[in-house]
């Protein structure tokens, strides 16, 4: 949004004991955190065996035997934004991209924002037209009052 929901986070767990028994009650994985007034919703939570090798998706909630050496990953549902994104600065939207919050893909996607990552600016022209393509692409004029889907995205990036 316009202000971003909170960020979120992930977190592995390494098993270095010969057995124990994993339980994992997680939540916003079907029902994301919904955005407010043009914010889009929070990305879902994600649970995953192992990562780094067979990436096993695991559900939300699940009881099981963990061996030593396995890896769970969690990673926390992020919280939905407010206001309308093509209007958050872009200097806030460059600075997130800095931080590592927001990748330079997720910057043109969500806010129309279009970062030269070499010199670390935004190009104000291409994000001009950027911002004009979502707003066709997405087809309101007022921003929804709750948002638990993504708007629709215009094809190409540009």
């Amino acid at each position: 949004g316009k202000f971003r929901g909170g960020v979120p986070f992930m977190r592995d767990y390494r098993l270095k004991e010969k057995e124990a028994t994993l339980q994992v009650r997680s939540d916003r994985r079907t029902h994301r955190p919904f955005g407010l007034y043009g914010g889009s919703p929070g990305a879902p939570s994600e649970n995953v065996m192992n990562p780094a090798g067979e990436a096993r998706p695991l559900p939300s909630k699940l009881t099981m035997t963990m061996k030593e050496g396995e890896v769970f990953r969690h990673v926390l549902a992020g919280a939905g934004g407010w206001g309308d994104p093509l209007e958050r600065d872009t200097k806030a939207v460059l600075r997130d991209c800095r931080n590592e919050l927001l990748s330079r893909e997720r910057a043109a996607a969500d806010y129309g924002v279009i970062i030269d990552t070499a010199r670390w600016l935004v190009d104000e022209a291409a994000t001009e037209r950027r911002r004009a393509a979502i707003r066709k692409a997405r087809g309101w004029r007022q921003p929804p009052k709750v948002q638990r889907d993504d708007p629709p995205k215009p094809a190409a990036a540009g």
